[in-house]
C-alpha cells in the first residue's frame, strides 16, 4: 500500500464480507473509506467499524458488489470520479470488461481483480482486515489500462 496514505480517498460499493473487509485493512492504515450499499443498514454498519470518512472525490472506487449490478451503478461512479482508479473484486472477468467497453474513456481507469480469500459467513459483521493477509490476489488489467492504474492497484493488492 506503499501508494496509498491518510489523504487517500477510497469508496466502496458493497458492504458485504469482502467490500468491508477492504474497508478495514485500508481503515488500519489510516485511509479514508467510504461505505456505499443499497441496504442503508449494512452501509452505516460498516461505515461503523471502518469509522469516519469524506464527501470528497475518490481516488479508488472498489466495485465490491454482485456482477448483475455492477451496470446499475458504474457510469454513476465514472462521472462523480472521472480521475479515480476503478477495481471490481467479483469472480467473473467477462461481463465487467463489457460494461466498462461501452463508457468512453473508463476502459483506461478499470482493472478487474479477485481475491482469493472468504469466510463461511458473509456481511459486514463477518469482515475482518487480516482476510487477505497471505492470500493471493487475481488482477487482470488489459491493454487499455493506464499505467498509474495498473501501480495503484498492485499497490493496493500487495
Amino acid at each position: 500500500m506503499s501508494l496509498f496514505n491518510s489523504s487517500t480517498r477510497v469508496r466502496i460499493l458493497g458492504s458485504g464480507l469482502i467490500g468491508t473487509s477492504i474497508a478495514l485493512a485500508l481503515a488500519a492504515h489510516q485511509i479514508r473509506v467510504k461505505m456505499v450499499d443499497s441496504d442503508l443498514h449494512r452501509a452505516s454498519l460498516a461505515q461503523d467499524l471502518v469509522g469516519e470518512h469524506g464527501e470528497e472525490e475518490a481516488e479508488l472506487v472498489i466495485f465490491a458488489l454482485p456482477t448483475s449490478h455492477l451496470r446499475e451503478v458504474i457510469e454513476d461512479e465514472f462521472r462523480l470520479n472521472p480521475k479515480a482508479t476503478f477495481i471490481d473484486i467479483g469472480s467473473t472477468k467477462t461481463k465487467p470488461l463489457a460494461e466498462i467497453e461501452v463508457i468512453p474513456g473508463m476502459s483506461e481507469r478499470f482493472c478487474g481483480t479477485h481475491p482469493m480469500a472468504g469466510r463461511e459467513i458473509g456481511g459486514p459483521e463477518a469482515a475482518r482486515a487480516d482476510l487477505f493477509a497471505g492470500r493471493p490476489w487475481i488482477y487482470t488489467p488489459t491493454p487499455s489500462t493506464a499505467p498509474d492504474v495498473r501501480e495503484k492497484v498492485l499497490s493496493l493488492i500487495d
